[in-house]
């Protein structure tokens, strides 16, 4: 039942976190047809503050708090594992540092970007063109880096695991018998058939 109700608690602050996409909007220009920009549109009071509140909660539930659940998880999984004698607990130390390493290289510069934009924004930090231009590439960029955090996270998971390596190995070796096992059997009966022919190979 606690187990329930906590992934109910995830589930719902997700959906909640998602709830300001709902602001998103797409206006087109109307020198160019083909030129769209998308932007957040807050109808409802100060656009600047409702933007600085939201970007907070990203940072907050989107980066700080998975980071903190995670090195305070793995810290105390590392200290037993240091308690327990095995040669596996090397391995399963790897996983972690890769895990920890993989989420920092794939979302700080994304949040990092994030922040100074915000503060772009907010006028804190003096606004030029050169310096909007680069702001919202790199925001560009660290975005698709953040999204593929999702692609690498499973196959980090599955590859530094030695059991998923063993056996991964094991079913390219079978595949690889049988392609070389299918191609004899073809040659085989390609030189009966030349033979019966009276073909000269």
């Amino acid at each position: 039942m606690c187990s329930q109700i906590l992934c109910a608690g995830v589930w719902a602050l997700g959906c909640a976190l998602a709830l300001p996409a709902l602001f998103n909007d797409v206006t087109r220009l109307k020198n160019d047809s083909d030129w769209m920009i998308c932007s957040d549109n807050f109808d409802i009071g100060n656009a600047a503050k409702w933007r600085i509140a939201i970007r907070g909660f990203r940072h907050i539930f989107g980066f700080l708090l998975p980071l903190g659940v995670m090195v305070t998880c793995y810290s105390i999984t590392i200290a037993r594992l240091l308690r327990t004698r095995g040669f596996q607990k090397h391995r399963a130390m790897r996983v972690i540092l890769a895990v920890v390493v993989v989420f920092l290289f794939c979302w700080l510069p994304y949040h990092l970007s994030m922040i100074v934009d915000t503060l772009l924004r907010a006028d804190l930090i003096p606004n030029d063109c050169a310096r909007r231009t680069s702001v919202t590439t790199a925001l560009g960029v660290t975005n698709s880096l953040a999204l593929l955090h999702s692609c690498i996270n499973p196959v980090l998971y599955a590859f530094v695991g030695e059991k998923f390596r063993k056996r991964m190995r094991m079913l390219l070796q079978r595949k690889m018998a049988q392609e070389r096992l299918s191609m004899s059997k073809y040659s085989r009966s390609t030189s009966q058939t030349s033979e019966g022919n009276g073909t000269v190979l």
